[in-house]
């Protein structure tokens, strides 16, 4: 756990490599999940039966699997950072 001050002071060092995908507000803290950038879903185009197959390719999904959550306690002023299984 980290005082908002420390947090506020190191986070600009790693904030451009996450993306922050959602946000739960409780009333007494608030939960965000992040991504690194380079995540990716795998995507492997549709095909209809009664369709001839188009020509496409497939991209290469999870090229980065690192995730975490940030927890902002109001209370308290503090943040944790939580690495998720990854």
């Amino acid at each position: 756990m980290m005082s908002i001050d420390e947090f506020n002071i190191n986070w600009p060092y790693v904030d451009n490599i996450w993306c922050r995908q959602n946000v739960r507000t409780y009333s007494d803290r608030v939960v965000s999940n992040y991504l690194c950038r380079q995540y990716r879903k795998e995507w492997i185009p549709v095909q209809k039966d009664s369709s001839v197959p188009r020509q496409r390719s497939v991209r290469a999904g999870q090229q980065c699997r690192v995730s975490f959550t940030a927890t902002h306690f109001l209370n308290e002023s503090a943040v944790t950072l939580q690495q998720n299984g990854n």
